[in-house]
């Protein structure tokens, strides 16, 4: 949670405030995602299309890669804009807008009522094209979710099984007009492959339409097209049998352009090879593709097309390879299949069985790695990119400081070394240490000058001499960390210490990592505005105002972010030592009596799981046994002349200095009755808690991180509201119970974050990293007191992880 405390008795008075019944329309919002989500796939396929033909037939654009240009990019664009407010209209509640915060009239359809209740996006095709593995909360992120599978699958269909395959010297620019046949050829294939794709996708968007809305005929429990071979038993057999004639005609048609004779019988196969085309030229399949081609290996799943399935990969002679016009124009086909059949599915959802939707899951899942790297070397390197919006980071016992997400740009890049094996696929486990500088530019360069105040990018401590210093050059996790909670602002730092030690398993998709941290957490410019912004090139706000600045993340809360542009120096409020060890596995914390007692009044009988050792170094602790022979959570003289140093009693401290222990004292959580319960409904990680008594906070739908009373306190004046800093789009003051840990302080009880490995496909993973950690206290009372500091920090970290980039 990120907003203020404001009582059961407050959240009463909001819940008066809040207007009418939800009036729910599931059906409504399933037909809109699905026919929306065709519309965006048709277009996106049509103009990409049209532009790589271009280059082949007119030389205009002159490369395949300057596609989409901006005449079709900018089509794309409105195609998606209006996908995603067509969904928002027809699933956003009353007022049309995805947000999972709003309640009453404003609700959006339940994910679990439209088929999406899901994690996150279900990817395509192993991230080939970029990993469509975006959070799913509302309708907006479905709607991300499915742009996302469209490029990515149309991207997949066009650029790299038609023109990333065709063979460049008889493309426009070739000189002689012999290429002119060649082209043509070329041409027939990509338009009769899109034109199928199209047709296809318009068929099961229809079929997926009536099952949907259980029209008679449609309510068995097979996915489109029904497996039931039985000609008109079910309603959509109709469907299968145009499938079956569109692909004829694919088929057809390439044979006539391409040399194959057609296929005038209607068995999927050229009547002729290699005939006299044109002029007596004939096509050959060198002449299409740039030889060798290999099909794809992915395989349709059975059903009433192809009742035994089709296996892409299995085509060639022998397979993969492909060294026919025959078998070329059956890969096609057969991928063509594959890439429109899984796309059909992901219009529709995953999350209702009944439906028989296996996207992905099954043995045919349509996120499938394509690619084979047998024999090729072990990395060299790992670039490791947190999911920003896709963290969760909770911090502190209170909850209110819990569900942050970390900024984009956090990229980290590790040398890889000593695996048990020298190539893939028996690579093995491997070491990771680092940080190695990050290729990307200045938006990715983390290290900087922090020693001279400057942060300038750097290499050395020879580049760091500003006001007179020398160093030191180092490295950053990530953008500076802006946070605000119980209406205090901060900015964090995150320095990184020292040198960062793991291991991987890139046939397994295992990994873990140890990196140390300095948290420099300084006192926020506003609520809004915890940090400084880099706002068009110039930094807003912090020690570099106004300045030139490069973004190097974006917080999905508080705007685009800069290492050009830290917090004020003079601003800090404490040096936080952190020890991040973090893994794909679960990873489980138990209350153990090793644990220092809490020190919160009413729970001394139950034990808490971080304080600090007795000593002046801030240093986090879970066990007396990380203090060297210190006492965890003991007394210590807090300044003074022996500032540091154990103590008893106040008399034990000199020069002023008083014995006792930093921070807020220690509890378990702050629910009303002292018991966090296990929460399963809020999937941002496994084990989340809620305090099933209270208390109930009141805060903004959108500003989620802003308290409020009713809702003109999270609207600004042009939207009737009182706050001219708030978002505008018609937020609500919305309510909820407050976060907690689901130990409770009980010997026994314990807190877990779940990772999870993911095996690579060709140079990329997308595993998610758990940790859990203890924060130290700052040396403010203010953020101390709302977050609950000293504590336990959880963190779930999904990264993507590309392999010698």
């Amino acid at each position: 949670m990120k907003f203020s405390t404001l009582g059961a008795i407050a959240a009463v008075v909001t819940a008066l405030v809040i207007p009418g019944l939800v009036h729910a329309d599931p059906a409504r919002c399933t037909s809109a995602i699905n026919k929306e989500f065709n519309k965006y796939l048709k277009t996106r396929s049509k103009e990409l299309e049209k532009c790589k033909r271009n280059v082949l037939t007119k030389g205009d654009p002159a490369t395949l890669g300057a596609c989409p240009d901006a005449k079709a990019a900018d089509k794309i664009a409105n195609a998606a804009s209006k996908m995603k407010g067509k969904i928002a209209s027809k699933c956003g509640g009353k007022n049309k807008i995805c947000n999972e915060g709003d309640a009453g009239s404003d609700a959006d359809e339940t994910l679990a009522s439209i088929n999406w209740d899901i994690p996150r996006c279900m990817d395509f095709e192993g991230g080939s094209h970029g990993s469509c593995v975006n959070t799913i909360r509302n309708c907006g992120d479905i709607a991300d979710c499915l742009e996302c599978i469209a490029d990515a699958g149309v991207d997949q269909e066009i650029c790299d099984l038609l023109y990333d395959g065709f063979n460049p010297t008889n493309f426009f620019l070739s000189s002689g007009d012999v290429t002119r046949v060649e082209r043509r050829c070329q041409r027939t294939v990509s338009q009769e492959s899109i034109k199928f794709v199209q047709k296809k996708q318009r068929l099961l968007e229809k079929c997926w339409d009536s099952k949907l809305k259980g029209k008679a005929g449609f309510d068995d429990a097979d996915p489109c097209p029904d497996t039931d071979p039985k000609l008109g038993s079910s309603g959509d057999n109709k469907t299968v049998e145009k499938i079956k004639r569109l692909q004829l005609k694919l088929v057809d048609k390439i044979c006539r352009r391409c040399g194959g004779g057609g296929d005038g019988d209607g068995d999927g196969l050229c009547d002729g090879m290699n005939e006299v085309v044109s002029g007596g030229v004939a096509v050959t399949l060198d002449d299409i593709v740039t030889l060798p081609f290999e099909c794809p290996a992915v395989a349709v799943p059975p059903n009433a097309v192809h009742p035994g399935g089709w296996d892409c990969g299995a085509i060639g002679s022998p397979a993969p390879s492909i060294t026919t016009l025959q078998e070329y124009i059956d890969c096609v086909s057969c991928v063509s299949e594959f890439k429109v059949d899984c796309m059909g599915a992901a219009g529709v959802g995953d999350g209702d069985p009944a439906l028989g939707l296996a996207f992905p899951g099954s043995a045919s899942e349509c996120n499938v790695c394509v690619a084979d790297l047998t024999g090729a070397p072990c990395p060299t390197t790992v670039q490791v990119d947190p999911d920003g919006a896709a963290t969760n980071l909770d911090s502190g016992w209170t909850g209110l400081s819990h569900d942050f997400d970390l900024p984009t740009g956090g990229r980290l890049t590790l040398a890889v070394s000593g695996c048990a094996g020298t190539e893939r696929p028996t690579c093995g486990d491997c070491t990771l240490d680092g940080p190695e500088p990050n290729a990307g530019g200045t938006a990715f360069n983390n290290q900087r000058c922090a020693g001279d105040g400057s942060y300038f990018e750097c290499t050395s401590d020879l580049d760091c001499t500003n006001e007179g210093l020398l160093g030191p050059c180092t490295f950053f996790f990530g953008p500076p960390l802006p946070q605000s909670s119980g209406g205090v602002p901060i900015c964090i730092t995150n320095q990184i210490e020292g040198v960062i030690t793991g291991t991987m398993n890139i046939e397994s998709g295992e990994m873990e990592t140890t990196v140390n941290l300095t948290a420099r957490a300084h006192s926020g410019i506003e609520l809004a505005l915890p940090c400084p912004r880099c706002v068009g090139g110039a930094c807003t706000g912090g020690t570099r105002f106004g300045q030139a600045c490069v973004v190097n993340g974006t917080s999905s809360l508080f705007g685009d972010l800069s290492l050009d542009c830290p917090p004020n120096s003079g601003g800090v409020i404490g040096r936080l030592p952190i020890t991040l060890s973090s893994a794909t596995g679960l990873t489980t914390k138990t209350i153990s009596a090793a644990n220092p007692a809490c020190t919160a009044i009413g729970f001394s009988t139950r034990q808490c799981f971080c304080n600090t050792c007795d000593d002046d170094t801030n240093t986090p602790c879970s066990t007396d046994a990380d203090c060297g022979g210190g006492v965890c959570g003991g007394s210590r003289c807090l300044g003074g002349t022996n500032g540091g140093d154990p103590c008893g009693a106040p008399s034990d401290c000199l020069g002023g200095g008083q014995c006792g222990v930093p921070g807020q004292p220690t509890a378990p959580n702050a629910c009303t009755d002292a018991t966090c319960v296990a929460n399963p409904g809020d999937t941002d990680t496994v084990n989340e808690g809620v305090c099933g008594l209270g208390p109930f906070d009141l805060f903004c739908s959108t500003d989620v991180f802003r308290g409020c009373i009713s809702t003109p306190d999270c609207r600004p004046p042009e939207e009737e509201g009182t706050c001219p800093s708030c978002t505008p789009g018609g937020q609500t003051c919305t309510f909820g119970a407050r976060e907690c840990f689901t130990d409770n302080g009980i010997i026994g009880g314990s807190v877990s974050v779940q990772g999870a490995a993911d095996v690579a496909c060709t140079q990329s993973a997308r595993p998610a990293l758990g940790a859990l950690f203890c924060i130290p206290p700052t040396a403010e009372s203010a953020p101390n007191a709302v977050g609950g500091l000293p504590s336990l920090g959880r963190l779930s970290l999904p990264v993507d992880v590309t392999y010698d980039p």
